[in-house]
């Protein structure tokens, strides 16, 4: 255990050396993946360290972190995640150093609307919200009451909502504009998505703007972190309860607003914890099954007799019967997932394949679909692949590829419109220049 607390310790502030120096900037997806797997690795063995208690779902059994024979799990997803980072750093500094870079091949910016616009399109969708939902709180709460189809449809309007703001905070060149819709956005987080959304907003302006931010400004935002996650949640949390018209939460819910491990981060080690212990560390080899059972996500799940389920909501069905029922769902882990398909070399190919796709999109940093590849990275060590196929992949990326289509049929349609008015008033004026010099 000394040995342990030593690799965590040492590495912790090796990274936030790292964090600190000039040539790690946020405006490359590597190094927002490094962050994200630093967070999701290190925020359990950290909080055991520091004798935080350790706490996730009552509703659900999984394997209680804070009993010392829970050690054996920790040690076990500590290393598979370093054995992900190493082949990712692998794939993405030597296999793919041969990806070409390439510049922006498409103007996409002269498709964009007004900033007015997108700021009233983000209003209306909040009063929808209103209308709909009865206040300004994330719809797929209340969707678990009610399926009617307004419900549904309301709800999806939330990501016609994410999908405009990305395009333009991505190809909008006038910095105050990008701004005002990055801020925009991040105010409505109760609309799109939650914590990761507003993160995810900051990120996308940052790289698409190329900001460079000094050591400085980066050492002053991680106290401002700290104070958010152990003092200001319980008050975050009652200030979104006031407005989404809910019951009051306790100022600070005890035991469970104090830790690294309260964001999420906690749940990829006790499902991948519980996995352990089910199949005694021994993996089923499911040899890519559950990425293969995506692809049924590429159709409605209503065309099914037997609708498919997620890895998420199959685990959840077995460990937490009550909770699917009740129509809850619950995060993952993609590392667990690859664990479950091949054991520990899933790590490898996982690193590898990650490592691939981050370096393609950052060589290619003005395609349309990094927006959606930002997501997964934010995402991928609390997700499993048909949740992110299903929601991020075909949903938000297919609204992306609708809304840049919208935009260009809407754009040529005006074109052609004010140039066949252009014309006619030629017209009307060649007739009566014509006229006027037959009088003369």
């Amino acid at each position: 255990m000394a040995i342990f607390q030593a690799i965590v310790i040492l590495t912790t502030i090796g990274f936030f050396i790292l964090f600190l120096s000039p040539g790690f900037q946020l405006g490359s997806l590597r190094n927002v993946l490094v962050v994200v797997w630093f967070y999701y690795g290190f925020c359990v063995p950290i909080d055991r360290i520091m004798g935080v208690p350790l706490f996730e779902s009552t509703s659900i059994d999984f394997i209680n972190l804070n009993l010392p024979e829970s050690e054996k799990f920790i040690f076990y997803i500590f290393g598979y995640y370093w054995i992900f980072l190493f082949s990712f750093i692998f794939s993405y500094q030597i296999l793919g150093r041969k990806i070409p870079e390439t510049a922006a091949s498409y103007n996409f910016e002269k498709l964009l609307p007004s900033v007015f616009t997108v700021i009233v399109f983000n209003m209306a969708i909040a009063g929808l919200n209103i209308l709909v939902f009865g206040g300004l709180g994330r719809g797929d709460r209340t969707l678990l009451i009610n399926e009617s189809f307004i419900f549904k449809l309301a709800f999806l309007t939330t990501t016609l909502t994410f999908g405009l703001n990305s395009i333009y905070i991505l190809y909008k060149k006038n910095f105050r504009d990008a701004l005002l819709v990055t801020i925009v956005g991040c105010l409505s987080i109760f609309q799109t998505g939650g914590r990761t959304t507003a993160i995810y907003f900051i990120l996308l302006f940052i790289m698409s703007h190329r900001i460079q931010v000094n050591w400085k400004v980066k050492l002053m935002s991680i106290p401002i972190l700290a104070i958010f996650v152990f003092f200001f949640k319980g008050l975050f949390n009652n200030l979104l309860n006031i407005i989404a018209s809910r019951p009051l939460t306790p100022f600070i819910a005890a035991n469970y607003d104090f830790g690294l491990s309260r964001f999420e981060g906690i749940m990829s080690f006790s499902i991948f914890s519980t996995l352990l212990d089910q199949f005694s560390f021994k993996s089923p080899f499911y040899f890519g099954k559950t990425y293969l059972e995506s692809l049924y996500f590429l159709f409605l799940r209503e065309s099914f007799v037997k609708k498919p389920l997620t890895l998420s909501e199959s685990f959840l069905s077995l460990w937490g019967p009550e909770v699917s029922r009740m129509g809850g769902g619950i995060a993952f882990s993609g590392l667990a997932e690859a664990w479950l398909n091949f054991g520990t070399l899933g790590a490898v190919i996982s690193g590898l394949v990650v490592g691939i796709v981050v370096r393609y999109f950052d060589r290619n940093r003005w395609h349309y679909f990094l927006p959606i590849i930002l997501l997964i990275v934010l995402r991928y060590f609390r997700s499993d692949f048909s949740s992110i196929f299903k929601r991020l992949i075909v949903m938000n990326g297919g609204v992306l590829v609708l809304i840049l289509g919208f935009l260009y049929l809407y754009r040529s349609f005006l074109f052609s419109l004010f140039r066949s008015i252009r014309r006619r008033n030629l017209s009307v004026s060649a007739k009566i220049s014509c006229q006027q010099k037959k009088t003369e």
